[in-house]
């Protein structure tokens, strides 16, 4: 993969988001971090009784746990048909995941300060995370009509974004799975180097209003029975489905620091690759299949973002990882992260996190996606306080960790989540040169 520096660093200066478990504000979603331990809600009150396992027993039909990370319906996925130009009759049909994304961009604008009527047929474009969306496996009530292909259609999830904005600039939805708003936001980052747009909305949504994907994930054998994620841990037995949107409003640094805009974080490089099929140059590993990621191709990822960033492994002091709470998954990012930024002498551990195991993975809106970049986005400022006093969050309780690697080895600190977290803070070093 080639390297190289980015030529266009790009700012967040803008931020709106719809999650689960009622967190509406940052502040709300710092408690979640630092007091909380997981938000899940019961599958009953969207699936009725008949999808909840029975004992120990999950077969064909069945969910493999109990619990989702649902939004409820009563109030995040509303959106005022007026705003926007929609009529009632075309609410009725909406994607709940269109719903989301189009309420998020006008906030994010609203919060970067862009003025949407300045905004009308200017380059700017949309990027959105994608995948088919829930709602195509419904039974409209009073049929199919005109409607109902712009709910289906996931390149409507950025078109309808540009259409009701009057945007101009590329309108993209990109599906690749896990790594679905990963891959919009690299989208975005070129689109912008190359001069296809000054400024881009890039988000995600993931919406589980049918039931069948949960049944088939069952299947797949990666649901956690518990309804947790038990990232880097021993108990790691899969994850928990969770439904959100995001959209970050994004432009060059140099345009964002001549505006006076308020920079929540700063993107200096990305990269995107796939597992492939083998691992290293041993053939077809046997008994993989493809929801399984590589070793090697997330090393590659890894050194090839690192190296377009002008960073050596010993740059990094924290990683927001994906940590699936796989047993696979987990052993595979661990070792590859160790590979890729261990190896250094650091006088301040690496330390491994994610947040996946406070609010489960959007499956779209995942990857190195919304929430590890929000994540870091809304406590930035929060964080560097706590540092300044050489105070972090304390981390969960865990057992051992899954990552066949150890801090002797790599000065890499690896934080499963079992446990509650404490409302107290413990010692995080400072990186050399830093002031208390």
């Amino acid at each position: 993969m080639r390297s190289g520096s980015l030529a266009c660093p790009v700012a967040i200066v803008g931020y709106a988001y719809r999650m689960p478990g009622g967190i509406v504000t940052d502040d709300d979603f710092w408690r979640l971090l630092s007091e909380r331990d997981i938000v899940r809600e019961s599958i009953t009150d969207r699936y009725g009784r008949g999808y909840r396992p029975i004992g120990g027993f999950s077969g064909p039909g069945r969910f493999g746990s109990a619990y989702e990370g649902l939004i409820r319906e009563d109030g995040e996925q509303r959106l005022d048909p007026g705003l926007f130009g929609v009529s009632l009759h075309e609410m009725t049909y909406m994607d709940p995941q269109i719903r989301m994304l189009m309420g998020c961009a006008w906030e994010s604008c609203e919060r970067a300060g862009w003025d949407l009527h300045a905004l009308r047929n200017s380059p700017t474009g949309v990027f959105i995370g994608s995948q088919v969306a829930s709602t195509a496996n419904w039974r409209a009530m009073y049929g199919t009509n005109e409607f109902s292909i712009l709910s289906i259609d996931a390149s409507m999830l950025a078109n309808r974004i540009s259409y009701h904005l009057n945007l101009m600039g590329p309108s993209v939805s990109c599906a690749t799975a896990c790594s679905a708003s990963l891959t919009a936001l690299h989208t975005a980052v070129n689109s912008i180097a190359r001069g296809d747009c000054d400024r881009a909305l890039v988000g995600a949504a993931t919406y589980l209003g049918s039931a069948r994907c949960s049944v088939s994930f069952n299947a797949l054998g990666v649901i956690s029975p518990d309804g947790r994620c038990h990232s880097f841990d021993a108990d790691a037995n899969g994850y928990m489905r969770a439904e959100g949107a995001f959209v970050f409003a994004i432009k060059p640094l140099e345009a964002a620091e001549g505006d006076g805009d308020h920079i929540h974080a700063v993107i200096e490089a990305t990269a995107v690759n796939t597992a492939g099929t083998a691992d290293d140059s041993g053939g077809l590993a046997q008994g993989r299949y493809i929801t399984a990621p590589t070793r090697h191709s997330q090393v590659e990822l890894m050194r090839v973002a690192r190296e377009r960033a002008g960073l050596g492994p010993g740059d990094f002091d924290y990683i927001e990882a994906h940590a699936t709470g796989t047993v696979v998954g987990d052993r595979i990012e661990g070792n590859a992260i160790a590979e890729a930024l261990g190896g250094v002498e650091r006088e301040v551990p690496l330390r491994v996190a994610s947040v996946k195991s406070n609010v489960a993975p959007s499956r779209r809106s995942r990857g190195t996606s919304w929430r590890p970049t929000w994540k870091s986005t809304s406590t930035a400022a929060r964080c560097r306080c706590r540092r300044r006093a050489s105070r972090f969050p304390t981390a969960p309780s865990w057992s051992v960790s899954i990552p066949s690697v150890s801090a002797a080895q790599t000065g890499i600190v690896w934080f499963g989540n079992t446990g509650r977290h404490g409302p107290g803070c413990g010692r995080y070093p400072l990186l050399p040169g830093q002031a208390t």
